[in-house]
């Protein structure tokens, strides 16, 4: 399956778009889901599922020299690794686990991205190198999901800027979907 810049960033769009629209529409239901989805143990072992299997698909695509030997055992220590993390370190899940998802999501799309000859391929280097930041603090400091969003979300104004700032950034991204990054 090859990844297009224009997929990428239709998704990237669509994603965006939606969570502005819901803001803006339902500002309640979202702050109570957004209050609860750090605690919410079931999301985080699903999202860290995820990211695991993720991880050990590409280390099997990796060539790891003298260490190939590893690759077998994977197939076992992968669901052990999931069962344990998700026994042991269920405090706060939700949050490290999405950050993990926003550190490995951002190689294929800065991969994706070298290699468009396009000055807009930029824009969604830039966005990738912000979810790599953004993952970085939620890994390691997992606290920081609620410190961000509360305050965002404080206010009937607060969460319609918040929701016309990612409704406005979803609706770029789909035109460079549309336009700039579509293949002819």
């Amino acid at each position: 399956m090859t990844m297009t810049l224009s997929g990428i960033a239709g998704t990237a769009g669509g994603i965006f778009a939606l969570t502005g629209l819901s803001i803006l529409l339902k500002p309640d239901a979202v702050r109570r889901a957004v209050s609860a989805f750090p605690r919410h143990v079931w999301i985080g072992r699903v999202l860290m599922a995820f990211a695991l299997v993720w991880v050990t698909a590409i280390v099997l695509r990796a060539e790891l020299g003298r260490f190939t030997f590893v690759k077998p055992y994977l197939y076992v220590l992968t669901p052990v690794a999931i069962g344990c993390v998700g026994w042991l370190l269920a405090e706060l899940l939700a949050p490290r686990a999405l950050g993990g998802l926003l550190l490995l999501a951002a190689n294929p799309v800065l991969s994706t991205a070298r290699w468009e000859d396009t000055p807009w391929r930029l824009a969604i280097s830039v966005a990738a190198y912000l979810a790599v930041i953004s993952g970085t603090f939620l890994v390691v400091g997992p606290h920081w999901f609620r410190r961000c969003f509360q305050p965002a979300l404080a206010t009937a104004r607060r969460s319609a800027g918040l929701g016309i700032l990612l409704l406005a950034a979803g609706l770029f991204f789909l035109w460079l979907a549309m336009g700039p990054y579509h293949a002819p």
